[in-house]
């Protein structure tokens, strides 16, 4: 059941912790980034840091609730937010990717700041910040290890209260240890050579990636929407699904080539109708085995430049409104 906090019972802690907050001198308007930001400001919003990441930890709204804003604590969709942040910071160590602290002109309420990230090469992102004038500070963290890597973006906004946390961010940063920039330049390198299967999970992949936090920009997000559209044109322009395998003598039928994550692996997979029961496994094997010879053929590239393709048999199509079952098969390459 989804509760709400009530701001009253705690507006005297709220001014208390006013009373005690950064109280470091205003830089000049202008961003700056990791170590351009003073050792003085850097130290105390490591402090923040550590205490709002251990509060985010423990799900513990009651003592969370003195680091966020007003309108953090009114906002129905704060409780999930750190719930899910919270599932994520339990699974793995998080360390801290980059961290901005923005000093707006306070004379222009509608100035907009645009910060280049100080990563280099394919994954350099932006940073887009709008609204109220004043001083701002955004850390963003990525866990240590794993290949599937979400990405906390927390923001903070300095009140007439005190610095507050006004905004929780939590989005997909990569899957398979490759980022939305990588899956981009794979998937024009899989464009080239025709292998339009490849090319469309890239762009799924991709896109999937493509927004770690709202205030996130790559620079080649217009580019991989326009390319998704040559690439789906040229995959509907070629084939026309359900796509029946005439060369197998059970005429199974292709009716989409999507993605399916196993043990925290995301791999392309082609989803089919067979005529043989889930419940006859060799005949399921049987039937996979002369898929795999013809399918290089029918569909170039789908058996090439991966290490894994999953097939999932089905007795009858899925829905929306409607799970059924499907039994998975894997051809791993060397």
């Amino acid at each position: 059941m989804m509760r709400y906090l009530n701001l009253s019972t705690l507006k005297p802690l709220f001014f208390l912790f006013a009373a005690i907050a950064l109280q470091g001198c205003v830089e000049k308007p202008g961003y700056y980034v990791n170590e351009q930001i003073s050792k003085g400001d850097r130290d105390d919003f490591h402090t923040m840091n550590t205490r709002v990441l251990k509060y985010l930890k423990a799900n513990n709204m009651d003592t969370l609730a003195f680091d966020l804003s007003k309108d953090l604590i009114d906002y129905h969709g704060t409780l999930r937010q750190v719930e899910l942040i919270s599932n994520q910071l339990k699974t793995n160590d998080y360390s801290l990717l980059d961290e901005y602290y923005i000093v707006k002109d306070t004379t222009n309420v509608d100035s907009s700041v645009k910060i280049n990230s100080p990563e280099k090469g394919g994954n350099a992102y932006k940073l887009l910040f709008t609204g109220q004038p004043g001083e701002t500070y955004v850390a963003l963290f990525l866990p240590k290890t794993g290949s599937h890597k979400y990405l906390i973006s927390i923001e903070y906004y300095k009140y007439d209260y005190g610095w507050k946390v006004c905004s929780l961010d939590l989005g997909q940063y990569s899957i398979n240890n490759k980022t939305a920039p990588e899956y981009y330049e794979m998937a024009k390198e899989e464009f080239i050579k025709n292998y339009l299967a490849n090319a469309v999970f890239d762009l799924q992949m991709a896109d999937a990636c493509l927004r770690p936090s709202e205030i996130w920009q790559y620079p080649m997000t217009t580019k991989i929407a326009n390319h998704y559209g040559d690439v789906i044109n040229k995959v509907n322009a070629m084939y026309k699904f359900p796509l029946v395998l005439e060369q197998v003598p059970t005429h199974p039928k292709i009716f989409s080539i999507m993605s399916r994550t196993i043990n925290d692996e995301t791999y392309p997979a082609v989803f089919y109708i067979s005529t043989i029961k889930l419940a006859d496994t060799i005949g399921l094997k049987k039937e996979n085995e002369n898929i795999r010879k013809v399918i290089g053929t029918l569909i170039p590239g789908i058996d090439k430049d991966k290490k894994v393709l999953v097939y999932s048999a089905y007795n009858e199509m899925p829905s929306e409104k409607k799970e059924v079952d499907y039994f998975n098969m894997i051809d791993a390459f060397k």
